[in-house]
Parts: structure tokens; C-alpha cells; sequence
């Protein structure tokens, strides 16, 4: 199978021996959003939870055929759930990355993420590490994450002064707090440094020009499973932090997902068609 395949949100079955298959193989957090789709659905479907394979996803980022999952993921087999009621995530995944992360579920959707997005022992290892080389105390910090690059294809994000802006504000309400600032937008990163010199950031997060695909497909070989765990480690940090500031997206509505909340979260939501060139932040 090609391990590049197009976005394909229906590809998943169930095998002779009633595993959820799941074959969506796209970026990182789409594959863990259709991902935690098929899994919601079955759950529904049969009223008991499955045993997930997911050997056909997470592509790009690996060198050979095999499941990956577990390099960045720990399913608990404590962690079970007797079925009680339809679960509701939403209609429409693709339609939930560019909507308000206010209207998922998270009390139905929590358990979820427990059993099949806890971090793997290897990627916890690398938030600890980064956690003590910056010395980041999220109680009080400001987190920003601007998803760049090529995510502007599928929905309005804010300018590099929309984000300014939005920050200077949640700074003055919270002046004591230290800025984190997360991209995979060269550009935005040395903006950021200029307009704010005293910021956090990750060095160890790769980065490229805004008018590039997205990161991960310029990952070195040998190198992809590694750069995929630092980016998820980076992003559990960002979901622990006291203030979030995001624009919309998988990697956004997943900071909210791990969050459990959208408590502290400013989303920068603007839909592709508005008829309005007026900024909206929920």
C-alpha cells in the first residue's frame, strides 16, 4: 500500500477475527482523529470496544511496514467501558477540526483518549526533557500554536499580527506568565523572536518555510518516528499550559482533546467561505 495515500476518512473494517482495522494514512493528527472516529463508531456499532490495528497509518513517518502506534501510544488494557449510551463526537470529523472545540464532548470523548492516547513511555520521556531544559512551569504560561505551512489550503488562519495581537492581550491579563511559542512556520518563529524576544521555543521542533508542505514530509530518513515523538511531546506540553492561544486544525482541536477542555483556550475560527473579513476568536 502506499504509504502516501490521499485523505481517505472511510477506509477502516473489521477482520475475520473482529479487529478494527483502521487504513487512513495521512498527516499525524488526521490519522489520530479519523483514528479515534472508527473507534467511537464501533463502539457504537458493537457495543464493546475493539482491538485497534493501525499498521496502514502514520505513513509518512516510518521507514517499513509495521504498527507504529505504539511508539507514540500506550492502550491501556485496564482502562474497559460498558456500553451504556450512543456516543456523539460529532457529525463530521472533517468538519470538527474547523469548528469550535467547545461543541466536542469531552466527558463522552475522555475515556477514549485515556485508553488509546495515553503517550507512550518514550515520548513522556521527552516531555520531561524538555520540560526541564526550558524550564517551563505550565501553571504559568501562555502557549501559542501556529499551524503554518500548508494548512492555509484548507481554512483561514490569522496573520502573524492577528496572533500579536491576541497574545499582547492574554499578556496583559496574565503579565507574570512566560510565552511559549510553537510553529512549523520559519517565518512566524523569527517574527515571534522580534515582536516578543524574551519567548520559549522549542529547538528541537523542525520547522520550514511557509510555502512548503507540511513538516513531516521533510523529515530525514531513519529520523521520522523520532521527530513524530518530540512533536507529540511538545504538543502534550501545550496542552498542559495555563493559557492556549491556536488557529483551527487537527493539531489545535487535539491540544483541546489531551486538555480534556477548552478552559484557558483562545481558538482563532474562521470559516474558509465567511462572508466577512471580521476576525472571530472562541
Amino acid at each position: 500500500m502506499d504509504r502516501h495515500l490521499p485523505y481517505q476518512p472511510n477506509l477502516a473494517f473489521t477482520d475475520d477475527n473482529g479487529k478494527l482495522i483502521i487504513l487512513h494514512n495521512s498527516g499525524f493528527y488526521s490519522c489520530c482523529s479519523i483514528r479515534l472516529r472508527k473507534i467511537i463508531n464501533w463502539y457504537n456499532e458493537y457495543k464493546k470496544l475493539p482491538i485497534v490495528d493501525s499498521s496502514k497509518q502514520w505513513g509518512m513517518y516510518k521507514d517499513k511496514e509495521e504498527d507504529i502506534s505504539l511508539k507514540f501510544f500506550t492502550p491501556s488494557d485496564i482502562l474497559d467501558k460498558e456500553y451504556t449510551t450512543y456516543i456523539d463526537f460529532s457529525k463530521d470529523i472533517i468538519e470538527d477540526q474547523f469548528s469550535s472545540y467547545s461543541k466536542i464532548n469531552f466527558n463522552d470523548v475522555s475515556f477514549f483518549i485515556k485508553k488509546y492516547y495515553t503517550p507512550s513511555k518514550e515520548v513522556k520521556t521527552i516531555e520531561k526533557e524538555l520540560v526541564n531544559k526550558y524550564h517551563i512551569d505550565t501553571n504559568k504560561t501562555i502557549a501559542v500554536c501556529y499551524r503554518g505551512t500548508d494548512k492555509k489550503r484548507e481554512v483561514n488562519i490569522p496573520s502573524y499580527q492577528e496572533m500579536f495581537d491576541k497574545i499582547k492581550t492574554i499578556q496583559h491579563k496574565y503579565p507574570n506568565h512566560k510565552l511559549l511559542v510553537q510553529s512549523d512556520e520559519q517565518e512566524f518563529i523569527d517574527a515571534s523572536k522580534i515582536e516578543f524576544p524574551n519567548l520559549i521555543h522549542f529547538q528541537e521542533s523542525r520547522k520550514v518555510s511557509s510555502n512548503h508542505r507540511a513538516v513531516q514530509f521533510y523529515f530525514p530518513q531513519g529520523e521520522k518516528v523520532h521527530h513524530a515523538q518530540v512533536f507529540l511531546a511538545i504538543m502534550q506540553i501545550l496542552s498542559k499550559c495555563d493559557r492556549v492561544i491556536l488557529n483551527s486544525g487537527n493539531v489545535g482541536m487535539w491540544i483541546c482533546l489531551f486538555r480534556n477542555s477548552t478552559k484557558g483556550v483562545s481558538q482563532y475560527l474562521k470559516p474558509k467561505l465567511s462572508p466577512t473579513n471580521k476576525d472571530l476568536w472562541v
